[in-house]
Formats: structure tokens, C-alpha cells, sequence
């Protein structure tokens, strides 16, 4: 067989992988009875049997009753804000901008691997395959 599997190994393989789907449908099988997740019913007389106890006191949440918890950020002035926009956006044009040193490596050593297989082709196309003679002429001794 191909790519170093032979065929014992490939059968091997096979048989392990048929073996395990059998376990676990053996196990499946089982299990069947015992192991559903299906929940315990209640018993109702012993629900009617304990105690109420008080309800549960739940404290009302205060945020935002008298206000905002913070004020306002202070505002800067339009000058401030209107240049660190710009300041931000020139950062990012000058990174999407800058080529990848790694990406222009795999570019230029792809250009070059290209040209040798060109060349390595060109010679071989070159080269004029020698073909014996059909028949050799006796020689005289």
C-alpha cells in the first residue's frame, strides 16, 4: 500500500476502531435502565408536612434613586478631542501602511523558487533525450 500503511496495520486499525464502537454500544445497552437523568418525583406529603418559614427579605436596589452615581466627565475642549483623532487615525493608516517583513520574505523567496523551477524546466527542454539505435551495425574485427 501507499504512504507506509500496510495492510495489517490498516486492518488493525479497522478492528480497533469496530471494537470500540462495539463497547460502546454494549455500554449504551447497559446503561439503559439505570442511567437516565429524568428527576426524583416529589412527594407531596411530605412537602405539605414542613414548616413555612418567613418569606425571603430581598433589599430594593438604590443605584440611580437620587441621581447618577458620578457626574459627568469634565469636557475637554473640541481642539483636544478633534486632534487626538486625528493623531489616531494617522497611527493606524501608518500601520496598515507598513508591509510585513514576513510576508515580504515568503513573497520574494517564492519569486525565486519559481525562477529555479523555470530554469531547472528551460534545461531539461533544452537537453535532447539520447536514444540508443534501434539495431547496431556489426563491426568488422
Amino acid at each position: 500500500m501507499r504512504n507506509g500503511v500496510s495492510s495489517k496495520r490498516l486492518l488493525k486499525r479497522i478492528a480497533i476502531v469496530l471494537a470500540g464502537a462495539a463497547m460502546f454500544l454494549v455500554f449504551i445497552a447497559l446503561a439503559q435502565g439505570r442511567a437516565h437523568a429524568s428527576p426524583i418525583p416529589p412527594d407531596v406529603r411530605k412537602l405539605a408536612e414542613q414548616p413555612q418559614g418567613p418569606p425571603p427579605k430581598f433589599e430594593p436596589a438604590r443605584a440611580g434613586w437620587n441621581g447618577p452615581e458620578s457626574g459627568p466627565p469634565p469636557a475637554l475642549p473640541t481642539e483636544f478631542s478633534a486632534a487626538a483623532r486625528v493623531r489616531a487615525v494617522r497611527r493606524t493608516l501608518a500601520l496598515l501602511m507598513t508591509p510585513d517583513p514576513k510576508a515580504l520574505l515568503a513573497i520574494a523567496l517564492l519569486i525565486v523558487v519559481l525562477r529555479v523551477v523555470r530554469a531547472r524546466e528551460e534545461r531539461k527542454a533544452r537537453k535532447p533525450a539520447v536514444q540508443p539505435p534501434e539495431w547496431q551495425v556489426p563491426q568488422a574485427a
